[in-house]
């Protein structure tokens, strides 16, 4: 999959340049091409096409068959479109795009399903309030990460996969007196963007505060001493609570999140919102723009205002 998703399929590489180029490739993007590409092929197998090289009208046919009979939204119609169009071969691909009707399609689709205005996003100081109010069991390694994790994303606006790359070895997670620094591995959205392709997400600070609930210092010492003896020599900020208590994956602190939103009355809301929770409740207290995409790790602004900012 990630010599299909290079487009390095079609060159005569050797082994070690193919494995090389497919480090490029992040895991969520292979997973999320993988499935995708899979819809795809299933598509072409039925009705007898060249997954490889398909026609602009089958092609069409085929957004036409997620609109139509699966239904899905066009947003993600644009998705399986780009991820399709990377995948098969540069002429097939090329003669699409030259077409223009692949674009008019979208266009065409979002005219027929107008932009469902987004409703206002959930309190983010409400749910602080909560977790001031009914502070983990201290003695529960479970309670206190899943305490953590919604607390260091409360505070900071970062994406849930962003906290998969927190370390606590001492390079990455400095403890001051009253406050805590963490430096997040390579491997966000953003790395490797920007001039020379050196761009990493800035260090993450948090201060102490006087309720240990909201407390990040404090839970973050309390909840490394608890989980020592599952560690091993793993260094991930956050332990899975299952048998071999391996580094927790992404999907599984956003299944600690949203038990955790659940349980201060947010239930109508998925893990990430915490995102834009966070940066909607920094910018309507007066934090500069800059600030706030700095905080968050966004490289966009138009992305922010368009869609995370939601009073």
């Amino acid at each position: 999959m990630a010599n299909l998703i290079g487009g390095w399929h079609q060159l005569e590489l050797s082994s070690e340049t193919r494995n090389i180029l497919s480090k490029s490739i992040r895991p969520g993007t292979h997973k999320l091409y993988e499935l995708k590409w899979r819809t795809w092929s299933q598509w072409c197998s039925n009705q007898s096409i060249n997954r490889f090289d398909p026609t602009t009208s089958q092609f069409l046919d085929f957004l036409t068959y997620l609109a139509t009979d699966l239904r899905l939204a066009t947003s993600t119609v644009a998705t399986y479109k780009s991820a399709v169009l990377g995948l098969i071969s540069h002429s097939a691909s090329n003669s699409i795009i030259a077409s223009g009707l692949v674009t008019r399609f979208i266009k065409g689709l979002a005219a027929i399903r107008p932009t469902v205005v987004t409703p206002p996003v959930w309190i983010r100081d409400d749910v602080l309030d909560d977790l001031r109010r009914f502070p983990p069991t201290r003695n529960s390694p479970y309670e206190v990460g899943r305490h953590l994790a919604l607390l260091v994303l409360l505070y900071s606006g970062r994406r849930i996969s962003d906290l998969v790359l927190l370390r606590v070895d001492t390079a990455s997670c400095v403890f001051t007196a009253d406050s805590v620094v963490l430096q997040a591995h390579f491997g966000s959205k953003t790395d490797g963007h920007g001039r020379n392709h050196r761009f990493i997400q800035s260090k993450i600070g948090f201060r102490s505060h006087e309720q240990w609930g909201l407390d990040v210092p404090r839970v973050l010492r309390h909840y490394i001493e608890l989980t020592k003896t599952w560690r091993g020599d793993s260094t991930a900020l956050f332990i899975s609570c299952r048998i071999h208590h391996r580094p927790a994956t992404a999907q599984a602190i956003g299944s600690w999140v949203r038990r955790r939103l659940e349980m201060a009355g947010v239930t109508a809301a998925t893990p990430g919102s915490t995102r834009s929770a966070t940066a909607t409740a920094a910018t309507l207290q007066g934090t500069s723009l800059a600030h706030v995409l700095r905080n968050g790790n966004w490289r966009s602004k138009s992305v922010f205002l368009r869609h995370y900012f939601r009073p």
